[in-house]
């Protein structure tokens, strides 16, 4: 069974364990709200929401391998929409999962009426070589406040 919470104050360690095992090096900020999915285990999916200048942006979204495949970040996903409420957020996935954050009512954003970080930013993916697109949830067509 997975459970999916608030990280409490001595899981950081097992987030930063996993964000290694994934290549993230993202790093964790105080005032991050940070999801954790885990088994009696162990920590197996972690997401964080960041609050960037008047956006919240979802970023460090990962499931071990093991467990992808199996409804863990849908329910991740479906717990942060809770939090969210109808606060705009924005994330950068791989267009591949556009359906998957679709699911949840994040849809496509024109990067030139997102905040200037975030264009910068996906630009700075896409340079890399990720095939990556803006999304936010709910879009109203200008910026997040």
């Amino acid at each position: 069974m997975i459970n999916v919470h608030m990280a409490t104050k001595d899981q950081p360690a097992a987030v930063l364990a996993l964000y290694g095992e994934c290549g993230y090096h993202g790093g964790l900020q105080d005032q991050d709200l940070i999801l954790v999915a885990e088994t009696s285990v162990r920590v197996v999916g972690v997401l964080r929401l960041c609050g960037e200048g008047d956006a919240a942006v979802l970023r460090g979204f990962f499931i071990v391998p093991e467990h992808r495949g199996q409804g863990v970040g849908a329910q991740m996903l479906r717990t942060l929409v809770l939090h969210l409420g109808e606060r705009c957020c924005y994330c950068i996935p791989f267009d591949h999962l556009t359906g998957f954050y679709g699911s949840v009512g994040f849809s496509p954003v024109n990067p030139t009426t997102a905040p200037l970080f975030l264009t910068k930013r996906l630009a700075r993916y896409r340079a890399e070589g990720h095939q990556v697109i803006l999304m936010a949830r709910p879009w109203s067509g200008r910026e997040a406040t």
